[in-house]
């Protein structure tokens, strides 16, 4: 997206499709709530690999936490879902399981008083770790290794350079990489911050890290207090110069199968030394094709039309001409000959009479002169450039033949490579159109087509085509128009979040959420789930999953103070277990804040964006 740069995902991923099937599909930490329904800066990217990957784009290093070997973690004292449960699968064995009585909040449908909430005993399974373990049992690898990078560059679409960071956590030990490319770097586990002075640039980021036995990389890409859409585009650069790229087709109205416009071509003779003058090009498919008339025509005369011609010297015509030769074919006035270029082959000889006078251009060794005739205001016709091998120049340029031996060439009436569209009446499968091809296809009134990528045959006009592609740095339309900020909602697109909260409930739960950012899927479950509106839960993670979230970086262990107050507060949203002490000692061994960010950033407030559009 930014200034032609070739920009690369971890792991071979080269595809937008591969990379939501690693993420989306994969083993929790999306973006911008994690499988733990906190907000999550990231995305999770999945592999096997332990080769070392490469940076999103090259950039400078302003912070790190590197190991020089792993580090063991606690495994947790009580498992409480299954959501949790996924993450320790392997270590089952080192727990008790108990199935106990929990008390739930629900929502029914109460035929008097509506929507109601209500107290439930259900039944749950927890597991607790067992007592008296050797203390190697408890313990399980954590990678908690990170590199921050800062990304500046000069983008001719803005106003203003465009700064943002790059982030991967979650990087292996530096004993389990092959390669030495931490020659720069401190691996002993603590936070460093990097001057600016003393910054230096990386293209090669490391190892995807073990993690509860699962091996990926935590990545987020994220601007500092100002929002992509505080970076404004320079209106001064024309539309047809800012890049675009393709978004979808639901745009387009109509779509058109193609049929060839089969034209009969006729065989010419173009004389040695003879020149065309190109008029006009037309471009269609991969075929050029120029509308053309003849300059000059080089004709033969009988050896005694004039007396001892000799070349590049005028002489007068001895005789009225009879007959004349277009290199050995010859053509005599009362011929039935048919010569395209001219119409009627009199013309020829209209020219030829007695006393007057012409340059004589060759003189064969038997005697005959050769001149040349103007025809500037000969015929037109039309002739595919390649064809033959025939290689014309550009429009209203002089084509000289005079290397070219007399030859047949096919010409023709009209333009031989335009095409007839039809409008397709079925239905199209408008979102499988992944965009459209650069090639330009013409019909008889010069109206331009584009062929989809992926489904051949499929054509729109040139027009609509263009309507599916945005400026990705036109933020308003990239982000499908959703750009407002209500009250301090924390995400941009507060509109996605209301869109299909049929109780008006979501809105006031996120203020109340505001201070430790954080949602369950209960609670979506709350507001959704129990209405028959599902659907529209399950829409809006999909949509939420694709906007510019402003929310505090998680890895800053000081935001998590205060959550065991608060979700004491509100148990009925189904949280109450999401406490600091929950997470062990994980928040104090991942904390990228303290001397880390924090030097770098007075506040910690983050513009996220989901990786998808870098």
């Amino acid at each position: 997206m930014l200034n032609n740069t070739s920009l690369k995902l971890p792991f071979g991923i080269t595809s937008l499709k591969n990379l939501i099937k690693n993420n989306e599909h994969g083993s929790g930490g999306y973006y911008p709530f994690g499988s733990s329904q906190l907000w999550h800066a990231g995305i999770h990217i999945h592999t096997d690999s332990t080769e070392v990957f490469d940076a999103v784009l090259s950039g400078t290093v302003v912070a790190y936490k590197l190991n020089e070997n792993y580090i063991m973690n606690d495994l947790p004292k009580v498992i409480w879902d299954e959501e949790q449960k996924k993450d320790y699968i392997k270590h089952l064995d080192l727990y008790d399981v108990k199935k106990e009585k929990v008390i739930k909040i629900l929502e029914v449908n109460d035929k008097n008083k509506g929507i109601v909430k209500i107290q439930k005993e259900v039944e749950a399974t927890h597991y607790y770790l067992k007592k008296d373990l050797p203390e190697e049992k408890t313990k399980i690898e954590y990678a908690n290794g990170f590199i921050l990078l800062k990304h500046e560059y000069n983008i001719k679409e803005l106003e203003k350079p465009l700064v943002f960071y790059s982030f991967y956590m979650n990087l292996a030990a530096k004993s389990e990489i092959k390669e030495d490319i931490y020659s720069k770097f401190q691996c002993d586990g603590k936070t460093h911050f990097v001057p600016e002075k003393e910054r230096f640039e990386i293209t090669r980021i490391g190892v995807a890290g073990l993690n509860r036995e699962k091996r990926y990389i935590d990545f987020a890409i994220f601007t500092h207090k100002k929002s992509l859409f505080e970076y404004k585009i320079n209106q001064k650069i024309p539309e047809p110069e800012k890049r675009k790229i393709f978004l979808d087709a639901n745009s387009i109205a109509k779509f058109y199968s193609e049929k060839k416009h089969k034209i009969s071509p006729k065989d010419m003779l173009l004389p040695q030394r003879s020149s065309l003058k190109i008029i006009k090009e037309v471009n269609s498919g991969n075929k050029t094709a120029k509308q053309v008339c003849f300059v000059t025509i080089p004709v033969y005369l009988s050896s005694s039309a004039m007396k001892n011609p000799v070349k590049n010297k005028s002489f007068e015509l001895l005789d009225d001409q009879k007959r004349v030769w277009l290199g050995r074919k010859e053509i005599a006035e009362n011929s039935n000959y048919d010569f395209p270029a001219l119409g009627e082959i009199k013309d020829f000889f209209s020219k030829l009479t007695k006393g007057e006078k012409y340059t004589v251009a060759f003189v064969t060794s038997g005697g005959q002169p050769q001149i040349l005739l103007n025809f500037e205001h000969s015929k037109e016709f039309w002739i595919i450039d390649g064809e033959d091998n025939i290689k014309l120049p550009g429009e209203n340029k002089i084509a000289n033949f005079d290397k070219t031996r007399t030859s047949t060439i096919h010409i023709y009436d009209e333009c031989p490579i335009c095409s007839e569209f039809t409008e397709i009446k079925d239905e199209i499968e408008k979102e499988k159109i992944t965009g459209f091809s650069s090639i330009k296809y013409l019909d008889k009134d010069n109206n331009e087509f584009v062929e989809a990528l992926n489904k051949n045959g499929v054509f729109a006009g040139i027009e609509d085509a263009e309507q599916c592609k945005v400026c990705p740095f036109e933020w308003d339309k990239f982000f499908y128009n959703e750009t407002g900020m209500e009250g301090g909602i924390i995400c941009d697109r507060t509109y996605l979040f209301t869109k299909h909260d049929r109780t008006k409930l979501l809105k006031d739960l996120y203020m109340a959420n505001a201070e430790h950012d954080f949602i369950t899927e209960s609670e979506l479950q709350m507001v959704y789930g129990n209405k028959g509106d599902f659907e529209g839960a399950c829409e809006l993670r999909e949509e939420i999953r694709k906007v510019v979230c402003k929310h505090a970086i998680e890895f800053d262990e000081s935001l998590f103070d205060n959550i065991g107050k608060e979700t004491e507060k509100h148990k009925d949203w189904g949280c109450y277990h999401m406490t600091k002490a929950s997470f062990g000692k994980s928040l104090e061994i991942t904390d990228v804040w303290k001397n880390g960010l924090q030097k770098e950033f007075k506040k910690n407030e983050f513009f996220f964006v989901h990786p998808i559009y870098f």
